[in-house]
């Protein structure tokens, strides 16, 4: 099954409240969090994980592209599989 394109509003929330308890889990902010993405996700999808973006999804102050959301998505799948 192939991921959609497009990530619906509630979809983000999920999303955003699971980074967000991975942080507290890990006692860990956004810039580490980044840094975990990039060294976790293929080397095609590092571009898609900027500190800039993340913080400002994580803040929900503006919407993120979903290609951006798309690869926060599968670094919890995969950190959730580990």
């Amino acid at each position: 099954m192939t991921e959609p394109d497009i990530v619906p509003d509630h979809e983000r929330a999920a999303i955003r409240a699971q980074l967000q308890a991975y942080l507290n889990a890990h006692a860990i902010g956004v810039p580490r969090l980044q840094q975990l993405m990039e060294q976790t996700l293929d080397a095609a999808e590092r571009p898609y994980v900027n500190l800039r973006s993340l913080q400002r999804f994580m803040a929900d102050s503006v919407r993120i592209e979903d290609s951006k959301v798309i690869r926060y998505r599968k670094f919890l799948k995969i950190v959730q599989s580990d």
